[in-house]
């Protein structure tokens, strides 16, 4: 900045979005003497390089040309509009029934996936079924905030403008899963994210969807200011009545989803990766996207299709679903990254293998519909155990099986899958899927303890 600049910054009031962002630093970049111009939604300013000719008052009118006052904005951690707060409880209850509905829809309707060939039918069924449940609990945060903040934003658009954006989110989810799907395929699974990437993406996306459903709900106008926007590169230029910007968003969204850490995905990628040819594995995860998009797109109309009082029940029922469905994705996914911190430092309870000549111990485990059953067996220390697992699916997310304290991470196949270990010690031996929604454990006595 040279000696003939002078920086001002001057308080804002009244931007929601980026795209208010936008138009103030248009506005504002029009006046004669302005260098740069750089609004800031979370700092609730605009920061002006200009000339010292350019007056305050010429910033200030050219804020309020834009629509926005100029002025210190009180933001509060807490809302004081008691409707807001009135709201919570009957937005509790419906987004409840809606979690009811997903974990319903997931038993029942995992039963109906045959087991045998993987074909293209198969993965167009599982993406149904995931679209309804684990695809739900992990997009079902976007997807509500695509067409929920998009609703808010523009509450006299038609009612076709509102499911726009939804449609570019899965136009993009579609393509972009035929794209990666086909690439896997060539390169193998080798390149698929371990566990630890998988936990920390998983936290990374719950800790945004939770600020996207506080900022629906309204509860926190301070946490509101934090929401990630998309990028200014990619923001819409201009104004029309249904912007760019969102449709950019929805686009890349869909099709950066492939890389979210989803059960069903998982093992729809894994069953692509086996054909090494990039046809088939773009067209199994192209029929898996089109699957989700009946669940997905039906959960996006509850934003897209309210109105008046009924719209605001809608937004905050959307608002707590999110936030449930963000907290869901961080809980789980912190509890594997400290499992897998407590396993780096403890000395290992079992080793794979059998080791000795000590009597053989069989158990049984059946995967089904909600995830391992039995979900818990016991061993005695110096035992060879002979674990016979056995899933009567072709494709489900508990196939992904995980087993800490042994290193081991394996897909299981229709059928028996066979799993010999040696317990070393006393102690517990837990298992799960590779995203630690199915879980299960087998305990470790002393041969006098049993």
């Amino acid at each position: 900045m040279d000696a003939a600049s002078t920086r001002r910054d001057v308080s804002v009031r009244g931007m929601t979005c980026a795209a208010c962002e936008q138009r103030i630093e248009r506005q504002v970049s029009a006046i004669e003497g302005v260098r740069s111009v750089r609004a800031s939604l979370s700092l609730g300013r605009v920061r002006v390089e200009c000339g010292s000719a350019v007056s305050d008052d010429a910033i200030a009118a050219a804020v309020r040309d834009a629509g926005y006052d100029v002025g210190a904005q009180d933001v509060p951690w807490l809302t004081r509009d008691r409707s807001v707060w009135w709201r919570l409880a009957p937005a509790s209850v419906l987004a409840s029934l809606l979690f009811i509905l997903v974990r319903w829809v997931e038993a029942r309707g995992t039963t109906v996936l045959s087991a045998g060939a993987f074909t293209l039918a198969a993965s167009a069924a599982m993406g149904l079924v995931a679209g309804f449940s684990t695809c739900m609990a992990m997009l079902g945060g976007i997807v509500l905030g695509v067409s929920g903040r998009f609703a808010q934003r523009h509450p006299d658009a038609r009612r076709w403008a509102l499911f726009a954006p939804n449609l570019a989110f899965h136009g993009g989810r579609i393509v972009g899963f035929g794209l990666f799907g086909g690439i896997l395929a060539r390169i193998g699974a080798t390149v698929l994210p371990g566990d630890r990437t998988m936990a920390v993406a998983s936290i990374v996306v719950g800790v945004v969807t939770l600020l996207v459903g506080l900022r629906i709900l309204g509860v926190s106008p301070r946490i509101a200011r934090w929401t990630p926007t998309l990028p200014r590169v990619l923001q819409a230029r201009g104004s029309t009545r249904v912007e760019l910007g969102p449709f950019s968003a929805a686009v890349l969204a869909g099709g950066a989803s492939f890389f979210l850490p989803c059960g069903f995905t998982l093992a729809v990628q894994l069953a692509a990766t086996r054909s090494a040819r990039f046809d088939v594995g773009a067209l199994s995860m192209a029929a898996f996207a089109i699957g989700t998009t009946p669940g997905l797109l039906g959960l996006a109309s509850l934003g897209a299709l309210a109105r008046g009082r009924a719209a605001r029940l809608v937004f905050s029922t959307i608002g707590v679903a999110v936030v449930a469905f963000g907290f869901q994705g961080v809980q789980s996914n912190a509890r594997v990254l400290a499992e897998l911190a407590v396993r780096a430092r403890a000395q290992p309870v079992a080793s794979v293998g059998w080791v000795g000549r000590g009597p053989v111990h069989t158990i049984a485990t059946v995967v089904t519909a909600d995830g391992y059953r039995p979900m818990s067996a016991s061993v005695a220390v110096g035992e060879r155990v002979r674990w016979v697992i056995t899933t009567p699916f072709a494709v489900h997310c508990a196939n992904a099986l995980r087993v800490p304290a042994l290193a081991l991470a394996r897909q299981l196949r229709v059928g028996e899958n066979v799993i010999e270990f040696t317990p070393l010690r006393s102690g517990r031996l837990e298992f799960r899927c590779a995203m630690a929604m199915a879980h299960g454990w087998i305990d470790i006595v002393g041969s006098a303890e049993r």
